[in-house]
């Protein structure tokens, strides 16, 4: 197995970043099982500081995979922090 990541991070603001990575794999089995698969994915990191103890983010992603395995996924998920 052989992979890469780069990571990107930005302070919009003193209370806001957005942060991005990108990575790659590349998986290929031995002997009778030679099979092989590549993974790219990406995602896209927004996170703010609503409050003293409330921090939220959204974060939006994509894996595609070739090969053995064939799928794509997309999800956009979301957080809340509050610290009591």
């Amino acid at each position: 197995q052989l992979g890469a990541s780069v990571n990107w991070s930005h302070q919009l603001t003193p209370l806001s970043t957005l942060g991005a990575t990108f990575a790659r794999s590349n998986s290929k089995g031995t002997g009778l099982n030679n099979q092989e698969t590549t993974q790219q994915g990406i995602s896209l990191t927004f996170s703010t500081q609503l409050g003293p103890n409330t921090n939220a983010g959204l974060t939006a992603r994509r894996v595609t995979a070739d090969g053995t395995a064939n799928y794509t996924e997309n999800a956009l998920t979301g957080t809340l922090f509050h610290q009591f």
